[in-house]
């Protein structure tokens, strides 16, 4: 509610009804305003005022921000933890695979990549993979790091341009040093250099002595440079710590720490307490006499405890032991609190950043999920600020150096990341299979959420099969008793010609026996009439070829009845799929078996009897199932009754049915 100013008090006070018509008109104007946040309150301090994404006091802030967090990372467990999880599960150990389209290619830029990165640190300390977590850490911990391109040996003072490229690492404070003197430049904030159009042509890079100054400032091409930084602004130019919205809730849960931490020693120093009217220790009703010492100075006691013993005390005195319940439920539930705010901070879940105990299976799950898009918007921010730029300049340079064969298609590759974090190794395992055999994944998804590659795990796979087969043959025993996956499958029977129709088969003439001319006169088919193909041994057919037969046969007499599904099914088994697709493998319906008919419903084709019998013993058994709990969430028994047709293929299924009986009964 609005509230006079000091000089209307003044007037309200000579003429009151001024002062009540002023503060029902100010309350009026309150009242036709859209946004209530946009007006301050009296208990309550303004808005910053609107600045932007750099300002003079930008590098103050930030450097603050960067000794807030590098103190916190260096004595808080938990940022330590979720910095040093945040870089093992998001990068790991990744790895580069070439796309030219040419293997030979592919392999030579995959070898001459992995030999670099063992030597791509200029002072000669770490390997890339090493740079790049540090890089990572870097980023989260002080807003950015940089990277200056450069070459391993130099020759008076200038690069050689024979010698391997190199990145030398520049840590955030380095970049335009700890101060920024305020000038009238609007051309250099922070250690960037801009044109007049605001376009970055260079950085200012300090260099930092062992007592912390900063001297020797050199300006760096914006193309020998890379910063790596996730802006929180679009004008903004420098990071700034990703702590930077929990620093002072860091700190105060550390205070708190120490003070609950003295608090527990404080209790656990005490063994029990004596009340008395005195209030002071007097024996015997003291175990311990305050003032006596022996001869090396230690408290002597009165009395030896001992066990079993019983002990008497004055008159009016009572012993109790010192009891103390801390820390407190209620002081857990306020560190949770606050590792909630710092798991916020770095877009994690909380357990996935302290404790898993507390939650479910299905939150597990679902906080893993969460966590694992976090890690692949970073994998994404690192491959276009740093990994794509540092490999095609490697591969580039090679090239030109006639090192690796060229290609136009140099720049075409994927980075392949370690498999995301899972509780249900073995759940996502068959449902990944049964998923590639329904068609609703690939293999490349599947190997690359694995964390490998799927062309380099086939043809790995095809080099054991070779290496098994050689070595089956070597020693003359079966393929399969090195391994069951080895086994050979057994070929498939080539297709058959379309089974008559019923109308039109007939039994072939037989010769008549009797007539011994016909015989004689019928000449056998020599070898070379014969056309040469494999002898099959003939087998039985199992049940379901039989089956398969016998309805193709029915079908084909039952011509004049519609054995196709209507439109209602068609779309029943469309949203049974569609939900399917959106359900955990946990929460999915319907066998592959299911999935493959609900596909048959989708396009249309004509169902077997047996199955239309199938369907509507199904609906009817089932049908209570459309009461259950999970319905009306499109639970498993909703997936089904959809995937089947629905409430139309129920229907339907009755009239196909009745109709087929009838057929079989000659009505």
């Amino acid at each position: 509610m609005p509230n006079l100013n000091f000089i209307e008090k003044i007037v309200s006070s000579v003429n009151p009804a001024f002062g009540i018509k002023r503060l029902a008109d100010k309350c009026k104007l309150v009242e036709f305003n859209r946004f209530a946040g946009a007006y301050t309150l009296t208990d309550r301090a303004p808005s910053r005022i609107l600045s932007g994404g750099e300002g003079f006091s930008s590098t103050f802030e930030r450097i603050q921000l960067i000794r807030a967090a590098r103190d916190l990372e260096d004595n808080n467990s938990i940022i330590r933890s979720i910095l040093l999880k945040f870089s093992q599960y998001a990068l790991g150990q990744f790895r580069y695979s070439s796309r030219t389209g040419n293997n030979q290619i592919d392999d030579a830029y995959e070898k001459y990549w992995e030999n670099w990165c063992k030597k791509a640190d200029y002072l000669g300390r770490h390997n890339f993979h090493a740079l790049s977590h540090l890089a990572l850490r870097s980023v989260l911990r002080d807003g950015d790091v940089g990277f200056v391109i450069t070459r391993q040996e130099t020759s008076n003072g200038i690069a050689d341009p024979n010698s391997p490229l190199a990145l030398q690492s520049v840590e955030a404070d380095r970049i335009g040093g700890n101060i920024d003197v305020p000038t009238a430049n609007q051309e250099y904030i922070g250690g960037v250099c801009f044109d007049p159009n605001g376009k970055t042509t260079g950085y200012k890079v300090y260099r930092r002595t062992q007592g912390n100054s900063y001297t020797d400032p050199q300006i760096v091409p914006a193309q020998s440079f890379l910063l790596i930084y996730d802006p929180l602004r679009l004008d903004e130019v420098r990071g700034r710590s990703h702590l930077a919205s929990i620093i002072n809730q860091c700190k105060d849960l550390q205070e708190t720490l120490d003070a609950e931490q003295m608090a527990v020693k404080n209790a656990a120093m005490r063994i029990m307490t004596i009340a008395n009217s005195s209030g002071q220790a007097d024996d015997p009703s003291s175990y311990f006499n305050q003032a006596n010492t022996d001869a090396y100075g230690n408290l002597t006691n009165l009395e030896t405890m001992q066990k079993s013993q019983i002990n008497y005390l004055p008159s009016g005195s009572e012993m109790k032991m010192f009891e103390s319940n801390r820390p407190s439920s209620a002081f857990q539930g306020y560190v949770d609190l606050m590792v909630h705010l710092i798991a916020l901070a770095f877009n994690l879940p909380f357990g996935f950043c302290y404790d898993l105990s507390k939650l479910g299976g299905p939150t597990v799950r679902l906080e893993m999920s969460l966590a694992s898009r976090t890690f692949k918007r970073w994998q994404s921010i690192m491959e276009d600020r740093f990994f794509d730029r540092v490999k095609n300049l490697v591969l580039a340079d090679g090239m030109s150096k006639g090192e690796i064969p060229p290609s136009a298609n140099y720049r075409n590759g994927k980075w392949i990341y370690p498999a995301d974090p899972t509780i249900d190794v073995g759940r996502d395992s068959q449902s990944a299979i049964a998923e590639f055999k329904a068609g609703l994944r690939t293999m490349t998804e599947i190997y690359g959420s694995k964390g490998e590659d799927y062309e380099e795990s086939i043809r790995q796979r095809a080099k054991e099969v070779r290496i098994a087969t050689d070595l089956a043959q070597e020693m003359e025993i079966p393929i399969e008793s090195i391994s069951d996956s080895f086994k050979p499958s057994e070929p498939t029977a080539p297709p058959q010609a379309p089974l008559p129709s019923v109308a039109e088969a007939k039994l072939p003439d037989v010769p008549n026996t009797n007539d011994e001319s016909e015989v004689d006169d019928k000449e056998e088919d020599t070898e070379e009439e014969v056309p040469t193909r494999a002898r099959r041994t003939p087998k039985a057919i199992t049940t379901r070829e039989a089956e398969m037969i016998l309805d193709a046969i029915e079908m084909q007499a039952l011509g004049d009845i519609d054995l196709s599904p209507n439109a209602g099914m068609i779309e029943a088994a469309k949203s049974a799929l569609r939900v399917r697709a959106t359900k955990p493998a946990s929460q999915r319906g319907m066998t592959q078996v299911g999935v493959a008919r609900a596909r048959d419903i989708i396009n249309a084709k004509r169902l077997s009897p047996r199955s239309w019998r199938r369907m509507k013993n199904f609906f009817t058994r089932h049908e209570v199932d459309k009461q259950g709990s999970s319905w009306d969430e499109k639970g498993k028994g909703w997936q089904a009754w959809n995937g089947w047709g629905g409430d139309a293929g129920f229907a339907r299924s009755k009239v196909v049915v009745d109709q087929l009986n009838k057929a079989r009964e000659g009505k």
